[in-house]
C-alpha cells in the first residue's frame, strides 16, 4: 500500500491555489499560526460530524484519531467491511495515491451509500468538489475490498429553518442533499485536477502564483504571511487624517461578546442565531465599569440590548476594537430592539481602533497594541474572546449555580482586561493625532 500523495484537504487546497499546495507539502512549518477563531471552526465541524453519526446509530469507527496513521485507518476500514459492518464512521479509502475519509458509509440492500457531513447552512461549490472527489475515490477503491457497489453520495448539513423547542430533534436539525448525479458528471474534471496537482508536486519548484483574491477564497490561506512578505508588514499603523473629535465629547470604551452556536442552546432559536451574552463599558467621566453577563438558563439577548442601550444612549463617541464587527452587532440590535431605541444613531457614534491600522490578514488587537508599545494584559485563564465564549457555552450546560457564577466571573475579568487595553490604546493613538481620546 503506497503512501498517499494527496488527501481530500490537499486536493481542495490545490483547487484554491497550487502554490499553497506546494508550500503545504514542502514547507509545512512555514504555515501561519492557527487562530483561536479558526480552531473554533474546526472544533465545530468535528462536533457536528459526531452529532450526525447518531442519525445512523450503532456504527463502527475506523478512525485512528490522527491523519498521520493513514495506513492503519485504511486497514481498520477494510477489517470493518470484511467483518460485515453495515455502518462505518470515518471510513478511509485510497485510490491512485489519493486518500479520503468518508464521514459515514452505510451498506443497504442495493450497495453502499456515502454521507458527508457539513456544519454549514448551505451547500457551497467547494463542498460539491469535495463530494465529487470522495465519490470518485471510493467508487474505485471499494470494489477492491468488497463487490457491493457505491450507489449514492449525499451531503448532510444543518437545516437553516430548524427552530429548537425542547430536546434537539436530529431529524429536523439536519437536512440531506443527494449529489450523486453531479458527482458522476464531474469524473473527468476530477481526474484532470488530480493530474495537475500531482504534476505541481513532482515539478520540484514553487509555482509562480502572485497574491490575489484566491488568498482568501474560499478559505483564508495559511501561507498568507509567507506570500505577502514582499508587500507590507502583517499589521501597520496608519493615522487617519480626517479624524476629528470635540474636546468635550463624552467618550466610552466598549467590549462585547457574542456567539453563533451551530446547535441552538435556547428554545425559539435557530442554528447560528446571534446571541450577545456579555459586555463591559466605561465612560471617560467615571471610573465605574458597567458590566453584563447572561445567566445560565435563559436567552440573554433582550436583556443585553436593553441594558447596553441605556448605558450608551448619552455617549458621543463609542470606542470598539473592530468597527465592522460592532456595526454588524448594532444592526442586529436595531432589528431586535424596541421602538424607543435608536441603534442607527448609536452606530454613527462608533470609532474603531482597527481603523488606525492596515493589515493584509485579520486584525489582531494584541499585535496592534504591541505596534504602539501598549502592554497587553496577560490572562492565562481566558486568553482570548473564543475562550470566553467557550466558558459561556459551558455555563449553559451546568446545573451547578456556584460553578456558573465562577465562570461568569472569568468572563467579566476578561472583559475588564480588554476594556483596560482599549483605553490605553485609545490614549496612545490620541497622542498621534493630538487628541486625548480616553
Amino acid at each position: 500500500m503506497s503512501k498517499p500523495v494527496l488527501s481530500k484537504s490537499t486536493f481542495v487546497r490545490s483547487l484554491q491555489c497550487l502554490k499553497s499546495l506546494y508550500l503545504y507539502k514542502n514547507y509545512f512549518k512555514q504555515r501561519d499560526k492557527i487562530t483561536p477563531a479558526q480552531q473554533a471552526i474546526f472544533s465545530r465541524g468535528n462536533q457536528i460530524g459526531v452529532l450526525a453519526q447518531q442519525l445512523f446509530a450503532g456504527g463502527n469507527n475506523a478512525s485512528t484519531g490522527t491523519k498521520v496513521r493513514n495506513k492503519e485507518a485504511l486497514l481498520n476500514t477494510m477489517e470493518a467491511i470484511h467483518q460485515g459492518q453495515k455502518i462505518i464512521y470515518e471510513a478511509s479509502f485510497q485510490f491512485e495515491e489519493v486518500w479520503v475519509i468518508a464521514d459515514i458509509i452505510v451498506l443497504k440492500d442495493d450497495g453502499w451509500h456515502i454521507y458527508e457531513v457539513k456544519s454549514s447552512l448551505n451547500i457551497s461549490e467547494t463542498y460539491l468538489h469535495d463530494a465529487a472527489l470522495q465519490y470518485y475515490i471510493i467508487r474505485n477503491a471499494l470494489p477492491q475490498i468488497q463487490k457491493a457497489p457505491v450507489q449514492s453520495i449525499s451531503l448532510i448539513h444543518v437545516n437553516a429553518q430548524y427552530e429548537k423547542q425542547g430536546a434537539l430533534n436530529l431529524q429536523q436539525f439536519f437536512t440531506f442533499k443527494d449529489v450523486t448525479q453531479h458527482c458522476i458528471t464531474q469524473t473527468d474534471w476530477i481526474r484532470q485536477k488530480l493530474i495537475k496537482a500531482k504534476l505541481t508536486l513532482e515539478n520540484g519548484k514553487i509555482p509562480a502564483i502572485d497574491i490575489g483574491e484566491h488568498c482568501k477564497l474560499p478559505y483564508p490561506c495559511d501561507f498568507t504571511n509567507t506570500c505577502h512578505r514582499h508587500v507590507s508588514k502583517p499589521l501597520s499603523l496608519v493615522v487617519p487624517t480626517d479624524f476629528n473629535l470635540e474636546p468635550t465629547a463624552k467618550q466610552m470604551v466598549l467590549c462585547m461578546l457574542s456567539t453563533k452556536p451551530a446547535i441552538p442552546v435556547y428554545d425559539g432559536c435557530k442554528p447560528y442565531q446571534l446571541i450577545p451574552f456579555a459586555f463591559a463599558t466605561k465612560s471617560t467621566s467615571s471610573r465605574f465599569v458597567h458590566q453584563f453577563t447572561g445567566n445560565n438558563y435563559e436567552n440573554p439577548t433582550n436583556l443585553f440590548i436593553e441594558k447596553l442601550y441605556n448605558v450608551l444612549a448619552d455617549a458621543d463617541v463609542i470606542w470598539v476594537d473592530e468597527i465592522l464587527v460592532a456595526t454588524q452587532l448594532f444592526n442586529f440590535f436595531n432589528q431586535m430592539s424596541y421602538a424607543d431605541q435608536n441603534w442607527e444613531l448609536i452606530t454613527e457614534k462608533l470609532a474603531g481602533i482597527d481603523t488606525f491600522f492596515t493589515s493584509y490578514n485579520y486584525f489582531d488587537i494584541n499585535l496592534a497594541a504591541q505596534q504602539i508599545q501598549v502592554t497587553v494584559p496577560i490572562n492565562t485563564k481566558v486568553p482570548h474572546a473564543i475562550a470566553a465564549t467557550e466558558i459561556y457555552m459551558t455555563m449553559q450546560q451546568s446545573q451547578d449555580l456556584f460553578s456558573a457564577a465562577e465562570q461568569a466571573e472569568l468572563i467579566q475579568q476578561y472583559l475588564s482586561d480588554q476594556l483596560q487595553l482599549l483605553s490605553k490604546m485609545a490614549n496612545t493613538l490620541g497622542r498621534f493625532t493630538n487628541t486625548n481620546y480616553v
